[in-house]
């Protein structure tokens, strides 16, 4: 079925928007430079910041002159000399013994360390670590460790599983303000105690949450984000069948034209899906699809995807074709696809009608533009 058919099929009936209903409502917001998040100055109940959780997971085994990471302050809020000091002073950090020590030096210290009693000094770390713990009292090895390292204790470890959920928010951000410490924190927050949902919950409710809000929003550009998120994760979780499905509604958004705002992109200014069709064949690959099947789960994918578009430059057939195009990493057939399909709307729908029916701008070649 052409592109023309298509509109003029669409054009003979109505067209209402697909909308998804919203169970909950997510934050997502994004906080720069010195606007920290509000959540990250708000204690917790046993007096620490948030990004103090996460400082005593990164001071474990690190050195007592080791400088943390800026986003400690830019995004936590932390003055992390401060933060350090009231982390040991108050018992979730301790100094740790020289042989607790030991593996802040450097493999050339400690052999140079094993020399001293003319003991073997072959081995990897490890060995030689235990080689010297074996062979050497504390005060000998205390002469050797000039900067000690910091370690956890039993109470800093009580408080790392109470509030597992933060560590795990931070190392996994999206990025995109739908999955973080901040969000993970109020998405915990909701059971009160009653429920202690793992880490995965967590962060797939919190992208749901996005994908429906985006849904209903018509915001597609953030539904593609919102879909990949999920694919990582399925991916991440060994769920690769679920994972590429995903990937392929990731890509028929992308080739649709559709984004954030009111109108449609021209092929000019859009993604090609490569990127995405790269994932799509490392799945491929390890799901052994051959193209048959890869074109029956893309059109199931399709299927579901394109009763929520409100437009989409290609068929189902042409779609998929540039599908086996990006995953050749051929970039420019998916090009010569979507510009084809803009001048055949170009030639056979005029904007005033495209606008009144679809609801969006008409996609507009700046290059033909003077503004």
């Amino acid at each position: 079925m052409s592109i023309f058919n298509i509109f003029k099929s669409l054009f003979g009936e109505t067209i209402e928007k697909t909308k998804f209903k919203v169970n909950a409502k997510i934050e997502t917001s994004v906080h720069y430079n010195n606007d920290i998040n509000p959540v990250y100055k708000k204690k917790l109940s046993n007096g620490l910041l948030p990004g103090e959780i996460i400082l005593i997971n990164w001071l474990d085994g690190k050195s007592t002159s080791s400088n943390p990471p800026g986003y400690f302050e830019y995004t936590y809020g932390l003055k992390t000399g401060q933060s350090t000091e009231k982390l040991i002073n108050n018992g979730y950090l301790r100094q740790a013994s020289p042989f607790e020590s030991l593996p802040s030096l450097k493999v050339p210290e400690l052999k140079e360390l094993l020399k001293t009693k003319s003991l073997k000094v072959s081995g990897n770390k490890a060995a030689l670590i235990e080689r010297i713990i074996e062979n050497f009292s504390l005060d000998e090895v205390d002469k050797y460790v000039k900067d000690k390292s910091l370690v956890i204790t039993g109470k800093g470890h009580e408080v790392l599983k109470e509030y597992y959920y933060i560590v795990p928010a931070h190392r996994n951000d999206s990025k995109d303000g739908i999955y973080n410490v901040a969000n993970a924190i109020s998405f915990v927050n909701n059971f009160k105690g009653t429920y202690n949902p793992p880490n995965g919950d967590i962060s797939w409710a919190l992208f749901q949450k996005a994908f429906l809000k985006h849904s209903e929003e018509l915001n597609y550009g953030l539904m593609s984000i919102d879909l990949s998120n999920m694919a990582k994760q399925l991916r991440k979780e060994n769920k690769y069948s679920h994972a590429i499905f995903n990937y392929f509604r990731v890509f028929i958004i992308e080739l649709s034209g559709l984004s954030n705002g009111k109108g449609v992109s021209h092929p000019n200014i859009m993604t090609y899906g490569t990127s995405t069709g790269l994932e799509i064949l490392k799945l491929k690959e390890v799901l052994n699809l051959s193209q048959e099947q890869l074109k029956e789960e893309f059109f199931r994918a399709w299927d579901k995807t394109f009763q929520g578009l409100l437009f989409h430059y290609l068929t189902k057939e042409e779609c998929f074709q540039c599908l086996l195009a990006a995953l050749d990493e051929e970039e420019d057939y998916i090009k010569e696809v979507l510009y084809n399909a803009y001048e055949d709307l170009k030639r056979n729908v005029d904007e005033e009608t495209f606008e009144k029916k679809i609801g969006l701008f008409f996609p507009i070649d700046y290059k033909d533009k003077l503004y």
